[in-house]
């Protein structure tokens, strides 16, 4: 019996090692074994580039989480070196660096081109990402994506999303930190009571056709009442309103001096109404803010917030 429990023991033995050995051989285990490879990356959208560039690394920044770096990025549109449209023109087209490839995106280009990741907003160009789906389903073999990221409507969304995307991108750690770092400046404008309350709610009206929702979630977070028009600021309907019930404020898009020929109306409306102040129907405050900060939200679209507060500070502490 001895002798058999023996044999048993030794049977389960050899059973045991054979299969760590097939574990072993199936799955080698290196302390030395490479990491996944970075990620490419096009962008189809100017929100989406200046996504991608938040989660750029700074020059000459040391010590700080995985950064996406300028290699990865395969191709931004055209429109983000622009500085009266995007807030990240400079790191486009940075003096220290070669400027970041931008083109139109074609089927043609991003067949070449052949990213990991391909980013877009909500519109524009389902068609293109049926093509360059179809063209390279034998030859990537599923590894093509393709996201669709809809602009945030809250200054919240802002933070939420630059995590999502650096979760995509790899680089979860940095969008966390830059993240957790916009939201701390958020809080931080918040938190800045008026030094003196209104006797009112002060009113503001955007001068634009159809205000985003982000834009007036940042006209309602700095402690105004966003009035809408009756009709669109330039159209006879929208100045007749603008002239009998004239707001606190008014809030001017724009894109830089003479840049854009819609922007004319609002501007005469805009003279039209503070003539009204040598008539003793008082006086209306103008905010002009740049569109950069406005089109695509992101972590510097604060820099609108902060000039908001400061405008309802001022106007807070006016007599009424």
């Amino acid at each position: 019996m001895e002798g058999r429990a023996t044999e048993v023991k030794a049977g389960t033995l050899r059973r045991l090692c054979g299969l760590i050995f097939l574990a072993l051989m199936a799955e080698p285990v290196s302390p030395c074994r490479a990491a996944p490879p970075a990620p490419t990356i096009r962008s189809l959208n100017l929100c989406t580039d200046q996504l991608v560039l938040e989660l750029l690394g700074s020059p000459g920044e040391t010590g700080a989480p995985q950064a996406l770096a300028r290699a990865q990025i395969l191709g931004l549109t055209p429109l983000v070196q622009r500085c009266t449209e995007s807030a990240f023109c400079r790191e486009a087209g940075s003096d220290m660096h070669a400027p970041l490839p931008s083109q139109i995106p074609t089927p043609e280009s991003l067949v070449l081109e052949r990213p990991d990741v391909v980013l877009d907003g909500p519109w524009g160009h389902e068609g293109l990402e049926r093509l360059v789906r179809r063209a390279l389903r034998h030859e990537r073999k599923g590894n093509f994506v393709f996201h669709r990221l809809r602009p945030p409507e809250t200054l919240e969304g802002v933070a939420d999303q630059l995590e999502r995307l650096g979760e995509t991108l790899g680089v979860a750690s940095l969008a966390r930190e830059r993240a957790q770092a916009y939201r701390q400046a958020l809080g931080g404008l918040i938190a800045q009571p008026p030094d003196k309350p209104p006797h009112r709610p002060l009113t503001a009206v955007v001068l634009e056709q159809a205000p985003s929702a982000f834009t007036l979630a940042l006209v309602r977070q700095a402690g105004f009442r966003p009035v809408g028009l009756s009709g669109a600021p330039e159209t006879e309907a929208g100045m007749e309103a603008l002239l009998r019930h004239p707001p606190d404020l008014l809030v001017l898009p724009v894109l830089g001096e003479g840049a854009s020929l819609s922007e004319a109306a609002p501007q005469r409306l805009v003279l039209l109404l503070q003539g009204r102040q040598g008539e003793g129907h008082g006086g209306v405050a103008v905010l002009r803010l740049p569109q950069r900060l406005l089109l695509c939200p992101t972590t510097r679209s604060l820099e609108a917030l902060r000039k908001l507060i400061a405008m309802r500070h001022r106007l807070s502490a006016s007599p009424p």
